[in-house]
């Protein structure tokens, strides 16, 4: 049995829990990033679908990332479906040992819910329990998703960079606006 970090309800009463991934989880985990990518929302993966294979091998590092202390991955279960993710990975450059990259994803259905809320707050807190090296976290988001970008402001993230058009986003180039918190 996985981790459990959380029980709660979201604003619309919906229950959730937020746990630990396990190797069980693959085919979720794998249906919940397809899904994600087809909608072609504001992550890395644009429209591609990833393999069986693909998915357990990043599914087998972020477990091994965990069980090391240099990762930290939680999922959003509702009614058995993975319906969010995110995490921080430590860098793996000797000089930046103590940045960690935060990433979030929230299933469509699920937005706007106050869950990504929680989910960042349960993150960070794991985060800096259990990544001790851990000194800097830092994020991309896209310049047009102003959304998020107010929400990792209200959680004290500071945009430090911007790549004018370092995004390719619907066919469209869209600055990476690069922000970190210290920890």
């Amino acid at each position: 049995m996985s981790k459990v970090v959380y029980i709660g309800k979201s604003e619309d009463g919906i229950p959730f829990l937020i746990r630990y991934p396990e190797k069980k989880d693959l085919p979720e985990l794998l249906r919940y990033i397809n899904e994600i990518s087809s909608e072609q929302t504001f992550v890395s993966c644009q429209g591609e679908q990833l393999t069986l294979n693909q998915e357990s091998e990043w599914l087998d590092k972020q477990l091994e990332g965990i069980k090391n202390h240099n990762v930290i991955h939680l999922v959003v279960e509702i009614n058995g479906k993975i319906s969010g993710v995110s995490g921080v990975n430590m860098s793996t450059v000797t000089i930046g040992k103590h940045v960690g990259v935060f990433g979030i994803s929230i299933a469509k259905d699920f937005r706007n819910q106050g869950i990504g809320k929680i989910l960042i707050e349960k993150v960070v807190a794991e985060a800096k329990t259990n990544l001790p090296q851990l000194k800097i976290l830092v994020l991309g988001v896209f310049s047009n998703n102003p959304i998020a970008k107010k929400l990792y402001e209200e959680f004290g993230f500071k945009e430090y960079g911007r790549l004018p058009k370092g995004v390719l986003h619907r066919e469209e180039y869209v600055d990476d606006i690069k922000m970190y918190k210290e920890v």
